[in-house]
């Protein structure tokens, strides 16, 4: 797909390939680390992940729009490929998307069916392709995708830029880990990347952003990642929209346990405020910090998100077992006895999208896409809509 796969290829079925099923296999990965060779290694290979992967789609370039789209989606790995495709090709309002800014994308992942989710995607769509691979997966994932059928092929996982426009000036962004990648049932080696793009908009060169801040983090982790893009992206000049899945959860989840005291710590303001209210507005409570070293480098995102509308859906009873598997016993247990009045679900805004510079318009979630019956991610896509100014 590009330098960056042929030369992991390289690493992964080369001479590394002993060292990589060690790593996957052993009960004590931290162990290997105290090898030279093994550190070594792992610094090849998160350089060898430190490139963007570009498949530029030649299109005629038509005159001047009144306004461009863009979209944001976290794609949940792409396992449900198909749904997430027939929704960008007839959703009325992702259809008409010009640039989309898109997380958890996989490349060569069994869980996914081996796909190169943003090649294909890209190839189905019409559209250009910068992928920015953030991390070599070891294991097959986290819960249930550790079933998946067959082994990956590849085990590339990131972030990815699609545009009917022209895309150059690629940048990648590596931000530091909230918590060691190689512990915990689901190892992997690398590290989120946040990617920069120019896309050549008739009559309105645009820079964007596309951001997956940690998960599994502390609030001033997340902040401090943010920071470190918009330090990176500091130069650039013009119009920016930044977007993405910014895991504003308005808890520290650097650990199973330290998430689960934080919300037990909140219960005695009441569920509504810890479930329903202070989740669906980050940027005014928990989460501000981030927001406000946003505001600092010039950006709003008023105009470009719904307010208090939720973009992630959780069920903790929906089987997969992904949050078992850092969750301690006892923290389940309490989760299942505070989650009983809302039937186990519950829901954030964690996907947002900010400008600079740019007059933003309509903004929207488009909730509840399903295919075949299920869900097609749990997260909801966001879009806006760019007004060229005379």
């Amino acid at each position: 797909m590009g330098s960056s796969a042929v030369g992991l290829e390289q690493l992964v079925t080369g001479g590394f390939a002993p060292l990589l099923g060690e790593l996957s296999k052993t009960p004590a990965p931290q162990k290997l680390l105290r090898r030279s060779a093994v550190r070594q290694a792992l610094q090849e290979i998160d350089a060898a992940l430190d490139r963007v992967e570009h498949i530029a789609s030649p299109v005629p370039v038509p005159e001047p729009a009144h306004s461009y789209r863009v979209a944001a989606w976290n794609l949940s790995r792409g396992t449900a490929f198909d749904g997430l495709l027939h929704h960008l090709l007839s959703d009325p309002v992702l259809s008409r998307a010009d640039v989309l800014l898109l997380t958890e994308l996989d490349n060569g992942m069994a869980r996914s069916g081996n796909r190169d989710v943003p090649r294909e995607l890209g190839r189905a769509l019409g559209m250009s392709v910068a992928f920015s691979p953030c991390y070599l997966n070891l294991t097959k994932g986290n819960g249930a995708e550790r079933g998946s059928a067959g082994e990956n092929a590849l085990g590339l996982h990131g972030n990815a830029i699609l545009s009917r426009y022209p895309l150059s000036e690629l940048r990648v962004h590596a931000l530091p880990n909230g918590r060691d990648k190689l512990a915990g049932p689901e190892r992997r080696i690398g590290r989120q990347r946040a990617l920069t793009a120019e896309v050549a908009l008739p009559g309105l060169p645009l820079a964007v952003t596309c951001v997956h801040l940690d998960a599994h983090s502390s609030r001033a982790h997340r902040c401090r990642q943010m920071q470190k893009v918009l330090a990176e992206t500091a130069a650039v000049e013009g119009l920016h929209l930044i977007g993405g899945d910014w895991n504003t959860t308005t808890f520290d989840v650097q650990s199973g346990a330290a998430a689960v005291l934080g919300f037990l710590s909140r219960l005695p303001q009441g569920l509504e405020r810890t479930l329903r209210r202070d989740p669906l507005r980050p940027e005014r409570t928990r989460e501000r910090p981030l927001f406000e070293a946003l505001r600092r480098a010039g950006f709003e995102w008023e105009s470009c998100n719904v307010a208090d509308a939720p973009t992630w859906h959780f069920d903790f009873g929906d089987g997969d077992g992904a949050a078992r598997d850092w969750l301690p016993g006892w923290a389940i247990r309490a989760v299942e006895w505070a989650l009983r009045p809302s039937s186990g679900r519950c829901a954030a805004k964690l996907d947002w999208l900010a400008a600079r510079g740019l007059a933003c318009s309509a903004p929207r979630v488009i909730g509840g896409l399903r295919h075949a019956g299920a869900r097609v991610s749990d997260h909801d896509p966001i879009a806006v809509d760019l007004i060229r100014r005379a």
